[in-house]
């Protein structure tokens, strides 16, 4: 009964949320342990477990044995273990004495095991040529052989020809297989195997290594020499010595070494005369292959799941569409109670476990005031974990125990593996071309341009990566184009903003997955069996022709397919094009009807008279329709598809329905490409990385919306469509809203028969290159073009407002419309100029958009500010931070200071210095030209101007987090509001959101959460750098955004109370006063302030080769720079101007009365080609007619701050504060208590600025449970004890204080194996201490740039995005550490010898505590932890160090190592010169 129970629980939470545990099989694992991919395969080859060289070893294989000297390389031989000695000499006999361990043996197998996986799986790959899998089977083969010669030496009699088919050596393993029994195989067995190895991996080894850790042909050549040498066949030993190109041996002279008595380690050895050490083993020159297993990090300590529980994911993830989010879920029948977290961990679930036994759980400590001397136990929930409560039982059931019992039930593994097919693993002996015939026909049927094949296809074969642009779209929409346009072009997608956060799909891939299942669901899915098995597994959508084939064509274990062809008659129209709908709709149903496990949706066959349905509307109407007649899960879709090009076509082709995609026209302009020697590379590689841009693609548009898995993603339709028509989107696409309406079938019609048409009379010849992406002549209107760019500059560098109105009639009356607002025009009713309010108060509303120093050059940057700071209004530091030198005043009088402080994901730059230097302080939610995403300043950016006001180092990429770790929920970004509120009282508190439907709700929760200004960004704004498919296919309009949030305001009663500002491609007085009549108070610019400076649209900020010296960091070209403040003062003195004029002509004496008026909007007559089908009332309703509420901005919001503990604090505290006299305080604390220390350290840095107090002023020492944000930003000289515990965000932007958390002196459990702090920790942190006296929760030191921790187990993903600082963990930590750690250093006691499972490796190195500077700063770090927090872990540590020391990993980015040691040699180099220069 209670397995039955738990088994329900657990099947509703799968169904509710999804599969949401950490070892999830559609969940890729991080690391190494289910390979999928090539760079899966040679990373496990090239992993440290499988190369690193030990000194001992290089010298077993160069029989380099120093026995005279009685001594060894790594030290005196005397003084190693007696196994050590005996492998070393190839002793006779037992190896190991008794009680030994023998961890060789152990670490040889799961090597072997390692290379097994390689030579029977590579194969299967997709993804990389055969040539490059033959290489690396080859490689492997050689390292098992080499592994296979040690063993047989250690553990076997020497070879002896007449016994060696009768003696014993070891088992000979050639499959992964680890559940079988092995028997040992005959010495002369291992031998054969060893040979057969070698031959067959000669001709695919190169003929020398890059370095000795890669096997050569002549190394194979040495290798087989001493083989025969001990198998005592000399001259087959020297015919294969002879074998070896002697110009690449070198030996060393060993009569030059000798022992140094004073050294150690490898220092022993050394040349008396040179000083000269015994050379490591990549150095050696006798080494010519030197390829082993570390002593401290092995491959047989990685945690695997078991694979029953694999199993048991594996099938219900056939079932389920999981759904990703913020999600913490409780649950109870009245016997059973039990949680369980998302697998992200996005929600806090701390738990307190009494010793009379009752168990809280809640989303905070400090919900109840439990006795500290009543604690049992104190722990969270961690991410994809559950825990269940027997109350009958009285025990508490954890995960693993839940999970094993429900795995076991069944059989899955055996279901699985007869009735599943996995289609990498399937083989055709059938050759399927690439090519079409007639490409240059097809490519015009389906709308190729020029620009798709160049910029697209190419640059995703080349580069398999998606193309970087920049400066925003500002083409038309396409339903206001004069080019027949693709239906995937109306398209947008949608994106997480606040709540259910965006996901980094590149260090955070451990929760991504691609993976899919296509077949029939046809039976009750809440019965297990194993027909729910019956399903092809395909590792990502994207199919080859290879692979679709196969799929076509599989004909057991009861899979049927069928191909439809979803084409039309392009004569006879819209009528046409309906009815071959209807029809395929029809033959859909029929297929399903007739046990059709997949159906192919095909546009192949087109002809002379048919043209394609367009794919996106094929694919969503077959998907409704069966829905519709309750059939859709009994089939799968796939698409064959010429239209498919890009991410984005991929991405809405997966989201209304279908499994999976055959872009066969990109296949085929590939191999033309490779034909033409257009692409350097053969086409598997080519296509190869096609598939893997795609593949990246769909992984950064599905974690925009939070999604983990491709399957959650799958028709869930999360796009928003701009210009479709109601009756399109209601029969076609599930009801999808059009806030505009917009075309139908007769327009779709219309533009594929032109396409078709063109195609087919014109067969030959380039491509039309159409200015897709920047303005060319005779193609795409641009907004920014040469006559609007040159007349705007022209007008602000010669003060000729005469010159601006031309500007302005060439961007308001356009020959045909880009913008919705290009339809609109406004009632006037005129009045004399003369009592309009002047333009000074006009411009008090303008400001300028977010351009961050790093993205901007210093020059550029500046000049806004200073212009800015004149008119009296605010320009933006961007995310970048700020120099603190701008802060203060010039000598002239004139300030660089950036009114506005932004806050974004990154946190780069902000300290309490920081945010009280701000008139505003803005919370960048998203950025209108790539939301839900995060970005990159490359090192070669980061100067050190750029590094100091970012608080790094010269030379570390920067990374800035696609969400905000501290913004999970509204209750997450009211948190962050009140906090910054704290830090500075007077600042504005703005939140920047990004137009999208539904963004007025979210603006309601800003509203609630108490911003006091919201800017909704527009999607077609600039940016630096983006992914093409975000700044052309993510996002809405300006005018879309800001009416939905004016009329939610107004409808809900909140528009009073906060101000709404608006940007996007503004430029003239017209599109002020019409954003002002949909809502706007405040208008922000951008691309046209950097035109106004010289910016040109190049479209290059990305390169940082900027011509102008805008958008450069490179010194020569900041040269360029013809900028001027005066430029942008000239611009916005005529666009005050220009407003007040059209004041004057509509009948108002002030902006204030014209805002949220949209009544006061009509519409014009514009030449555009759809433009009858459009309706505009939905963005023009008012709803304050119906109930009377405020229209703008009347009342202050309240932010409640004048009762914080901060305000009795700063009182008492004065003393310390105006004079820096020493000062303590005691007080208690509560979870309602939060941000306590904000406040405080905002006074300081308002006084002393970022040199904050002396160490150890304030002292205040609190007890209780912390409220969430304790210590936010807490200034240097400010050092809080917490006796107790806390909740999230401790120590959030810690910029110089001291904060030390330990257990209450009353507690009596194990302080070191208890959780006493949440999550996110020391976000953002830029110098400063962190003391915790046990354990703390998910993303402990996300961002830290240079504060020092030391905490005793940490979660989830620790250190992440680090840039510097130090961070010493004392105890377990979760997966995906160190992902996206590119400064600073970690150390992590591993005392479970398993810290390189949970490591993530793409960009760190690790290493043991060998050097005696690194131990100094670990043990003083622990020192002060015990200091601090009394803890008894440090103590013991401390009273054994050199034994624990020895357990310690330090973990060093890659990129922080290079850049010490350029600037090492740097040092060396000056020093060098300035010798020369004495001589």
């Amino acid at each position: 009964m209670m397995m039955n129970t738990i088994k329900l629980m657990m099947f509703l939470l799968l169904v509710g949320i999804s599969v949401s545990c950490d070892r999830f099989l559609d969940i890729k694992p991080k690391g190494i342990q289910i390979p999928e991919y090539y760079d899966d395969y040679l990373r496990l080859l090239n992993h440290k477990d499988m190369m690193y060289a030990d000194a001992g070893f290089v010298s077993y294989i160069t029989d380099d044995i120093l026995l005279g000297d009685n001594s060894v390389p790594f030290g005196q031989f005397e003084q190693a273990q007696e196994a050590s000695q005996n492998l070393y000499a190839f002793a006779h006999g037992p190896i190991f004495s008794g009680g030994a361990s023998d961890a060789f043996y152990e670490k040889a197998y799961k090597r072997i095991y390692t290379f097994n996986v390689v030579i029977n799986n590579v194969g299967t790959c997709q993804d990389a040529t055969e040539k490059e899998k033959q290489a690396l089977i080859a490689e492997a083969k050689v390292c098992r052989a080499f592994e296979y010669l040690s063993l047989v030496n250690v553990y076997a009699k020497h070879y002896d020809s007449v016994t060696a088919n009768s003696d014993l050596g070891v088992p000979v393993i050639l499959s992964e297989d680890i559940n079988k029994v092995y028997k040992r195989n005959s010495v002369q067995a291992v031998y054969d195997q060893i040979f057969k190895d070698l031959k067959e991996a000669l001709p695919y080894i190169p003929d020398e290594a890059a370095t000795p850790f890669r096997a050569s042909k002549q190394f194979l050549y040495a290798f087989t020499a001493k083989l025969y040498l001990y198998m005592g066949k000399y001259g087959d030993a020297l015919t294969a010595a002879l074998k070896v190109d002697q110009d690449q041996l070198q030996l060393i002279d060993l009569t030059a070494y000798s022992i140094n008595p004073k050294a150690n380690g490898m220092g022993r050895i050394w040349n008396e005369e040179t000083g000269e050490v015994y050379p490591l083993p990549e150095d050696n020159p006798e080494a010519i292959y030197a390829r082993y297993g570390t002593d401290f990090l092995s491959l047989s300590r990685n945690v695997y799941a078991s694979e029953d529980l694999k199993a048991f994911y594996e099938y219900h993830s056939i079932l389920m569409e999981p759904w990703d989010g913020p999600a913490a879920l409780l649950f109870c029948d009245g016997r059973y109670a039990g949680g369980m977290l998302d697998r992200n961990g996005l929600r806090p679930a701390r738990y307190v476990i009494t010793k009379g036994g009752m168990m809280v759980v809640s989303s905070e400590v400090g919900v109840l005031d439990i006795p500290p001397q009543d604690v049992e136990e104190k722990g969270r929930l961690q991410p994809g974990k559950m825990i269940l409560v027997d109350t009958q039982e009285g025990k508490v059931i954890h995960d693993e125990e839940l999970k094993k019992q429900l795995a076991d039930e069944f059989p899955y593994r055996t279901w699985l593996h007869e009735n599943r097919i996995e289609l990498d693993k399937l083989k055709s002996g059938r050759h399927i071309g690439s090519s079409v015939e007639n490409l240059r026909e097809k490519e015009r049927v389906f709308g190729f341009t020029q620009e798709d094949v160049e910029k697209l296809i190419a640059s995703y074969a080349k580069d398999a990566k998606e193309p970087t642009m920049s400066m925003g779209n500002d083409k038309p929409l396409a339903v206001m184009s004069e080019k027949p346009q693709l239906l995937f072009n109306y398209f947008r997608q949608q994106f997480a903003q606040v709540t259910n956060p965006s996901i980094d799909p590149i260090r955070e891939e451990l929760v991504m997955s691609l993976t899919e299942y296509i077949g029939a669901v046809g039976m009750n899915i809440l019965v297990p069996n194993e027909q729910h098995c019956k399903m092809v597994r395909l590792p990502y959508p994207i199919l080859t022709n290879t692979q679709l084939d196969l799929l076509t064509n599989i004909r057991y274990k009861g899979f049927k397919t069928e191909k439809l062809k979803m084409l039309f008659d392009v004569n006879e129209g819209a009528e046409g094009l309906k009815k071959s709908i209807e029809h395929l709709c029809l033959e859909a149903e029929k297929s399903v009807d007739n046990g059709v496990n997949y159906i192919v949706l095909t546009d192949r066959d087109i002809d002379g008279s048919h043209a394609p349905i367009p794919s996106l509307l094929a694919v969503s109407a077959v998907h409704h329709y069966l829905i519709s007649v309750g059939k859709r899960v009994q089939t799968a879709i796939i698409v064959e598809s010429g239209e498919v090009r890009e991410t984005e076509h991929a991405a809405l082709l997966l989201g209304f329905g279908a499994s999976a995609l055959n872009p066969y026209m990109a296949f085929a302009i590939i191999d033309d490409l490779v034909k033409r020697k257009e692409i350097q590379l053969d086409y598997n590689t080519a296509e190869s990385n096609y598939i893997k841009a795609v593949r990246k693609g769909l992984l950064k548009i599905m974690s925009k919306m939070g999604i983990s898995t491709i399957r959650s993603y799958r028709g869930a339709q999360i796009f928003e469509a701009i210009g479709l028509g109601k009756q399109l989107s209601d029969t076609y696409f599930g009801g999808m809203p059009s806030p505009i309406d917009g075309i139908g079938l007769e327009e779709i019609a219309r533009d594929y028969k032109i396409m078709h048409d063109y195609g087919f009379e014109n067969k030959d010849g380039r491509l039309d290159f159409t200015g897709e992406y920047c303005f060319r002549k005779g193609g795409n209107k641009h907004a920014w073009n040469p006559d609007t760019i040159r007349t705007l500059q022209l007008a602000t560098r010669t003060g000729s407002y005469k010159k601006f109105k031309e500007f302005t009639n060439l961007s308001d009356h356009k020959e045909a419309p880009i913008f919705i607002r290009d339809f609109f025009d406004f009632k006037r009713n005129p009045i004399s100029i003369d009592k309009v309010e002047p333009i000074e108060s006009i411009m008090k509303r303008f400001v300028t958009g977010a351009m961050s120093f790093g993205a901007l050059s210093k020059e550029a940057h500046e000049a806004i500010a200073l212009a800015m700071n004149s008119i009296h209004s605010r320009s933006n530091t961007g995310e970048g931070g700020e120099d603190s030198d701008r802060f203060k005043p010039q000598a002239d009088g004139t300030s660089l200071r950036s009114a506005i402080k932004q806050v974004a994901s990154g946190r780069f730059g902000v300290t309490a210095e920081y945010l009280v230097n701000a008139d505003e302080i803005q919370i960048k939610i998203a950025q209108g030209a790539k939301p839900g995403e995060g970005g990159q300043l490359p090192g070669y950016k980061v100067d050190k101007i750029i590094a100091r006001v970012r608080h790094s180092i010269p030379g570390i990429s920067l990374i800035s987090p696609p969400p905000h770790h501290d913004i999970y929920s509204i209750e997450d970004l009211a948190q962050l509001i009140f906090d910054l509120k704290n830090v500075n009282p007077s600042a504005m508190i703005s939140v920047k959101l990004v137009a999208e439907s539904g963004v007025g709700t979210i603006a309601a929760g800003v509203t609630k959460a108490k911003a006091d200004l919201i800017t909704i960004s527009g999607a077609d704004g600039g940016t630096g750098a983006s992914p093409g498919s975000s700044i052309y296919y993510a996002g809405i309009s300006p005018e879309l955004g800001l009416s939905d949030t004016q009329q939610t305001l107004v409808k809900n009663g909140l528009r009073g109370q906060v101000k709404l500002q608006v940007d996007g491609q503004l430029k003239t007085g017209r599109d002020v006063i019409l954003m002002a009549l949909l809502g706007a108070e405040e208008f922000g610019f951008a691309t046209s302030v950097l035109i106004v400076l010289g910016c040109v649209m190049m479209r290059k900020c990305h390169t940082n080769t900027c011509p102008m010296g805008v958008t450069t960091q490179n010194e020569e070209l900041r040269k360029r720079f013809i900028g001027r403040s005066e430029y942008i003062v000239n611009y916005f003195k005529f666009l005050a101007t220009e407003v007040r004029e059209y004041l004057a002509e509509m009948g108002f004496t002030s902006m204030e009365e014209i805002i949220g008026r949209a009544d006061l909007i009509v519409r014009k007559n514009t030449k555009c080609i759809n433009g009858n089908s459009l309706d505009f009332c939905k963005l023009l309703y008012m709803p304050s007619k119906e109930n009377g509420a405020a229209i703008h901005k009347v009342i202050p919001q309240i932010h409640n701050i004048d009762n914080v503990i901060d305000v009795d604090l700063i009182a008492k505290l004065k003393d310390a504060i105006d004079n820096k006299s020493e000062m303590s305080l005691d007080r208690v604390i509560k979870n309602t208590d939060r941000a306590v220390g904000a406040m405080l350290s905002g006074t300081v840095a308002k006084k002393w600025g970022g040199e904050g107090l002396p160490d150890h002023t304030i002292n205040v020492k609190f007890r209780g449970s912390a409220g969430q944000s304790f210590g936010a930003f807490l200034e240097k000289g400010i050092d809080f004890t917490l006796e107790g515990e806390a909740n999230d965000y401790l120590g959030k932007g810690l910029c110089g204080g001291v904060i030390s958390v330990m257990p209450s002196l009353r507690s009596t459990f194990e302080a070191s194996k208890n959780t006493i702090a949440g999550n996110t920790l020391l976000y953002g942190a830029t110098s400063g201490e962190v003391y915790i006296a046990g354990r703390a929760g998910e993303r402990f030191a996300v961002r830290n740039s240079g504060a020092t921790a030391v905490v005793e187990g940490v979660g989830d993903h620790c250190c992440e995005y680090m840039t510097g600082g130090r961070v010493v963990v004392l105890g377990p930590t979760g997966k995906n550490f160190a992902a996206g750690m590119s400064g600073g250093i970690a150390y992590v006691w591993n005392y479970n010898e398993n810290f390189d499972y949970f490591c993530n490796m793409d960009s760190v190195e690790l290493s043991l505590i060998e050097d005696s500077v690194s131990n100094k700063e670990l043990k003083d770090l622990v020192r002060k932890h015990y200091m601090y927090t009394r803890s008894e872990l440090a103590h013991k540590m401390l009273d054994n160090w050199n034994k624990y020391v020895e357990q310690f990993i330090q973990v060093v980015p890659i990129e922080y190592i290079k850049v010490l040691q350029e600037e090492k040699m740097k040092k060396l180099q000056e020093k060098v010169a300035a010798v020369q220069t004495e001589f």
